[in-house]
């Protein structure tokens, strides 16, 4: 019975332990990152931000790929292979943004600020990309 008794308290304990607090300031991040404006954005690539989304959360961000609109899928790739095969963790969800017609399903480059809290039309993003600043063409077809 001592025995369990232990094991309860040690479990306990264990629990209140402190996380790990992240490397990326304070005053860089939100409780809610998609009521927040770009600021300062950080020029990143959408691979950094899907393979370590924590040291990005809250942030403003700069990223380029491939982006789609249209009902129910805003979305920006890190190719456009990735939107044909409907290959969404390689996205992220583009929330709220006014992008001009012009940008649809070309290359392009966002301002915004990231989140892995939240992840788009029926959770099938891997993170958002929110309170856009900033949409314009990218790559060798621009005007």
């Amino acid at each position: 019975m001592w025995k369990i008794l232990l094991i309860l308290v040690l479990l306990i304990s264990g629990c209140s332990a402190e996380l790990p607090t992240s490397s990326v300031p304070a005053t860089d991040r939100s409780s809610a990152p998609c009521s927040t404006g770009v600021v300062k954005p950080i020029n990143v690539s959408l691979a950094a931000l899907l393979a370590d989304p924590e040291h990005y959360e809250g942030r403003s961000v700069a990223v380029i790929g491939f982006m789609h609109r249209s009902f129910e899928h805003s979305a920006i790739y890190l190719h456009r292979e990735d939107y044909l095969q409907t290959i969404t963790p390689n996205g992220l969800w583009v929330s709220g943004a006014n992008i001009p017609e012009a940008l649809n399903d070309r290359y392009v480059r966002l301002e915004g600020v990231f989140t892995a809290t939240e992840t788009g039309h029926l959770n099938q993003w891997s993170a958002t990309l929110c309170s856009i600043g900033l949409a314009t063409p990218w790559g060798r077809d621009v005007p």
